[in-house]
């Protein structure tokens, strides 16, 4: 069992990181405050939620080339409502014998014309072969601000009381989020997102996002701890939208990712 868990914890870090690196990069055109941004699903802090105002579903996938056999999955749907908004998900990240899986639930309501927050609460499953199955779950609040037009400011904290897996002494996953992002026009946001992950150091991740057309766009970032770098192209048809990307992490190697979503109207 002690194997397991090792290996657990070898791959949590990277891969935790790669996963948020390829959620910025799906969720960067969203985070841009004018009217003319892409409506993603892919955005995990709660409060930014709260300023969503369509109907949005979607999935992420991706293949570190350096991990034989590893892959990452993420399910997303946002639902607003007129005083609320709800958003669930589920992930899972690992092998066949071993993986992690997360269910989360966020909620997220609007704090007058310039603020929203939110609260999550997040269910996780460590599944190792013939050792079973270990349950965890967490809680998550958050809080984002939109001070002006141009500019969104949004923080987030996941289990902050640091809550264990059952009859284990591993940490179910903590997670401090800052994210800073600007609309430089219409076309162009400019942004920092920073998180750290349990007792790891802090994570910076700059990135960009560029939409010369309503229908394609590019976004790209780069950050450390680890080193990484990465880029996703979209393309918009109808209500659909799908992304491909590419990432470099210095643990993981090249990691390959696809992704799609779908946005209703306002």
């Amino acid at each position: 069992m002690k194997s397991i868990v090792t290996l657990g914890a070898f791959c949590a870090l990277p891969v935790c990181a790669a996963a948020q690196c390829h959620r910025e990069l799906f969720s960067a055109s969203g985070l841009n405050p004018s009217p003319a941004a892409l409506s993603t699903p892919f955005e995990d802090h709660a409060g930014l939620l709260a300023f969503t105002s369509r109907k949005s579903a979607g999935a992420i996938y991706q293949n570190p080339s350096a991990i034989q056999g590893f892959r990452f999955i993420s399910c997303q749907g946002i639902l607003p409502f007129q005083s609320f908004t709800v958003s669930a998900a589920w992930n899972q990240l690992g092998f066949s014998d071993y993986r992690e899986q997360e269910a989360h639930l966020k909620v997220a309501i609007r704090a007058g014309k310039k603020a929203g927050i939110g609260a999550g609460f997040h269910y996780f499953t460590r599944i190792a072969g013939a050792y079973g199955k270990q349950p965890g779950y967490a809680f998550s609040v958050g809080m984002a601000v939109k001070p002006d037009p141009r500019w969104l400011l949004s923080a987030q904290v996941q289990n902050p009381a640091e809550f264990k897996f059952n009859d284990s002494q591993t940490i179910v996953p903590v997670n401090y989020g800052l994210k800073i992002a600007h609309g430089l026009s219409n076309q162009v946001v400019l942004g920092l997102s920073l998180s750290k992950y349990n007792r790891d150091p802090l994570q910076p991740f700059l990135f960009a996002g560029y939409q010369p057309h309503e229908r394609w766009g590019i976004n790209g970032g780069v950050g450390i701890n680890p080193a990484q770098a990465g880029a996703a192209l979209y393309v918009t048809l109808g209500g659909f939208t799908f992304w491909g990307s590419l990432q470099y992490n210095q643990w993981l190697g090249t990691t390959p990712g696809a992704a799609f979503s779908f946005a209703g109207k306002s």
